[in-house]
């Protein structure tokens, strides 16, 4: 496969608007892809934003008949099934479009897409700066919520929240067990009582204990909320470095 230095594959296969898959050589097999945002260009200010959810391997010449008869045979059925395998195998990437962005604007916001991209495009990593746009904002109000890549360690971006947003809508966080739940509501939690937020938290399961603790070291540490809201900063070097900031606001 003929390809750049930051090219990962090729589209392969029906695209939808929704999602598509693209094909890549095992050097590339070895690379974290799952779970990692890609890009395919429409233009030269356009793109399609994706990430990864699957990666898989096919072999279109074993099919299941074709498996079958070499399951019944021996002799050079016991060797060719493996020629074949590493001569035909093809790597496969399912990708799950996330929107269309628009480098050239103002301001980078993803869009709907709604033209299917073209089989034979090509894929790839979404680049870091433009990661960061969309996921992260270093504005005051809103807090870190972890980190996500494009498609190697290199590229790694800030996840932030509107913390703005959270506190005066509805806010759920849901998923399958072991997916992250509680430690994404602790993260959340912390970055809002470092802020100085006031919580009511009905704990059954006693999962977030820590968090008392947590709220007085920050007050012996940092400082208390008055009835008003603000907060008095016991820490001479934080003071200084947060007054530095309100005043560019």
């Amino acid at each position: 496969m003929n390809r750049t230095t930051s090219q990962l594959g090729i589209v392969f296969e029906e695209t939808t608007t929704r999602e598509f898959s693209f094909i890549f050589d095992s050097e590339q097999h070895l690379r974290p892809l799952k779970f990692s945002f890609v890009q395919v260009h429409l233009d030269k200010e356009e793109f399609v934003v994706a990430k990864v959810i699957d990666v898989n391997t096919d072999n279109p010449l074993l099919a299941k008949d074709t498996a079958k008869f070499y399951a019944e045979k021996n002799g050079i059925a016991e060797i060719l099934p493996e020629v074949m395998s590493k001569r035909f195998m093809l790597y496969k990437a399912r990708c799950e479009v996330v929107g269309k962005v628009n480098k050239a604007a103002e301001r980078v916001k993803i869009e709907p897409l709604t033209q299917a991209i073209k089989t034979g495009s090509k894929v790839e990593p979404l680049d870091k700066e433009i990661l960061s746009k969309l996921y992260s904002d270093d504005e005051p109000h809103f807090v870190q919520l972890g980190k996500t890549y494009s498609q190697t360690p290199e590229s790694i971006a800030n996840v932030s929240l509107n913390a703005d947003e959270l506190t005066t809508m509805h806010t759920c966080i849901f998923g399958m067990s072991g997916m992250g739940k509680t430690t994404t509501t602790a993260t959340l939690l912390e970055e809002l009582i470092f802020r100085g937020g006031k919580i009511i938290l009905f704990d059954p399961h006693a999962d977030y204990v820590n968090l008392n603790r947590l709220s007085s070291q920050l007050k012996a540490q940092f400082g208390e909320v008055d009835s008003s809201g603000k907060l008095h900063i016991r820490n001479p070097k934080l003071k200084e470095k947060v007054d530095t900031v309100r005043k560019r606001l």
